[in-house]
C-alpha cells in the first residue's frame, strides 16, 4: 500500500489530487511486475492512473462499501487505522444523540462496517443514525453482550426530528 496525501475539497466539486513520488512509481512498477524494459510500449504511470480514474464510479452504494471494507478488513486494520475514529475501540457500546447542529462523523460510523452483522442492517442503521443525527460510542473492552440488535431497535424507534 502506498501512503500518500489526498489533496482536495468535497466543497470544490469533490476534485481530489494525489501526488506520487518517483519512489511511489517504482513501487507500482514492482507490484505490476514491470522492470525497466526497453522493448514494447513504454509504461507511463500517468496514463495508467488516468485510465483507472475514468472507471471509478461517481458514487458507490453503502452496502457495497461495507462489503469491500469487510473483504479487506485485515489490511485496513493494519494499514489504515487513522480512517477510523479511535481505531482501538472496536466494540459497539451504545448510540446517542449529538449536540444541536452536529452530524455523526464518518470515521466513527465506518466502524460499523466491520461488525459481523448483515450489511443491509448496518446500512439501515447508518442511514437512521444520520437521519436522527445520532452517533455510535465504542469501547476497547469486550462487552458482556452484543449491543447491535438493541441499538438497531432503539434507533429505529426514534422520530427523525429527534
Amino acid at each position: 500500500m502506498i501512503r500518500c496525501k489526498l489533496l482536495g475539497n468535497h466543497k470544490n466539486a469533490g476534485d481530489f489530487k494525489v501526488r506520487l513520488t518517483d519512489d511511489d512509481e517504482q513501487k507500482v512498477r514492482e507490484e505490476l511486475g514491470l522492470g525497466e524494459s526497453t522493448a514494447g510500449p513504454a509504461f507511463v504511470l500517468r496514463d495508467l492512473l488516468a485510465k483507472l480514474n475514468s472507471i471509478i464510479p461517481a458514487s458507490i452504494p453503502l452496502e457495497m462499501k461495507i462489503a469491500v471494507v469487510r473483504e479487506h478488513r485485515v489490511n485496513i486494520r493494519t494499514h489504515c487505522p487513522e480512517y477510523f475514529d479511535d481505531a482501538s475501540k472496536v466494540y459497539l457500546l451504545r448510540a446517542g444523540p449529538l449536540a444541536a447542529g452536529k452530524r455523526p462523523r464518518e470515521e466513527t460510523l465506518r466502524k460499523l462496517y466491520m461488525l459481523d452483522v448483515p450489511r443491509e442492517d448496518i446500512a439501515a442503521l447508518i442511514r437512521n443514525l444520520k437521519g436522527i443525527r445520532w452517533t455510535t460510542y465504542w469501547t476497547a473492552s469486550v462487552p458482556a453482550t452484543d449491543k447491535f440488535a438493541e441499538i438497531f431497535a432503539k434507533v429505529a424507534g426514534v422520530p427523525v426530528n429527534a
